[in-house]
């Protein structure tokens, strides 16, 4: 397993380069330096593609756990890649796009949701330009001999189905080096699991996969069960969160931090609310009769009586991971 404990920045212009050199750098869009280097590969070879080449299409630094999943990648290794929400997974896949682009080669790039597969396919054509990507969802079928293809994650299961006993200059992973398994974790999804399952099994042993998650629970089993059905697989895992989690909490008349400025103990006003909301409760007790009856009909005004076995209400667990729906107090 590769960790990146400390994702410190990685790459950085040459300070030996001049200050037009770097300027020109900047003012280039990223599909003008992903053109010059497959230029430059098809000059020079497949050989001059490492890390710090796919890195100087950026305009940024890259991670360290991004540079060690590209030095997996640019291996030939299948990689599992666990990381917070934001922290620049997909980087990884379209750096390993533009390694495989240059190379005269295909990538498939799968997601579970038409969504998700329309936001790829606008930002894959920022950087790949317009010929060179595609779409296949259950509504559009865009380009699809592209060599960048986005699709919904049932288009590719589909495809692997029908290639199954057939050449492969006739099957539609023709060409195909790369598959991406964006938000992998649905593999433990009850009702759609089997497909990510099955992809895995039914990949060609020499197409690489890419999986990326922010959510899955095991990613060390993950990649010990795909090195044995597969192949080569290697983990990289990052806990640095770039954009930090702030929690709130909803009432029907406000919004309030979950926690107090150091983050220590529940938000003194989600307190006085429940000081709040207890006195009326007592007061209603006591008026009983139809008063009783209404609240307990329509139960609290406010949705912050569940935290910490504040109130005597049913307690509802709000699991907002991603491969768990997402459950509400019923009172909200």
């Amino acid at each position: 397993m590769l960790e990146a404990i400390e994702d410190e920045a990685e790459i950085e212009i040459s300070v030996d380069a001049s200050s037009s050199e770097v300027s020109n750098w900047r003012e280039e869009s990223k599909w003008q330096r992903v053109e010059k280097l497959c230029n430059e590969v098809k000059e020079f070879g497949n050989e001059i593609i490492d890390a710090n080449e796919l890195a100087s299409i950026y305009d940024f630094r890259i991670d360290k756990f991004q540079r060690l999943a590209i030095e997996a990648f640019l291996k030939g290794s299948s990689v599992v890649v666990s990381a917070p929400t934001s922290s620049g997974k997909t980087l990884i896949a379209e750096a390993a796009a533009v390694a495989t682009v240059a190379r005269g080669r295909r990538i498939f790039y799968t997601t579970p949701l038409k969504a998700l597969s329309n936001q790829k396919f606008r930002d894959f054509r920022e950087t790949f330009g317009d010929e060179n990507v595609g779409l296949l969802t259950g509504d559009s079928a865009i380009n699809k001999d592209a060599q960048v293809l986005i699709m919904t994650t049932e288009i590719l299961r589909n495809m692997l189905y029908q290639s199954i006993g057939m050449v492969s200059s006739g099957s539609g992973l023709f060409h195909v080096d790369v598959i991406v398994l964006d938000e992998v974790h649905f593999l433990s999804d009850i009702s759609r699991g089997t497909v990510w399952e099955e992809i895995i099994i039914y990949c060609p042993k020499e197409v690489q996969l890419i999986c990326l998650s922010a959510t899955v629970k095991n990613p060390d089993e993950l990649s010990g069960w795909i090195r044995e059905v597969h192949g080569e697989t290697e983990l990289v895992t990052s806990s640095r969160r770039p954009v930090p989690l702030t929690w709130h909490f909803s009432t029907r008349h406000s919004l309030y931090p979950l926690l107090d400025e150091k983050g220590k103990h529940i938000n003194r006003k989600l307190s006085l609310n429940y000081l709040q909301l207890s006195a009326s409760r007592v007061k209603s007790y006591k008026d009983g009769g139809s008063r009783r009856r209404n609240s307990r009909k329509h139960g609290s005004n406010t949705s912050f009586d569940n935290i910490g076995n504040m109130s005597e209400e049913p307690l509802s667990k709000n699991d907002i991971s991603r491969n768990t729906p997402f459950t509400g107090a019923s009172s909200c």
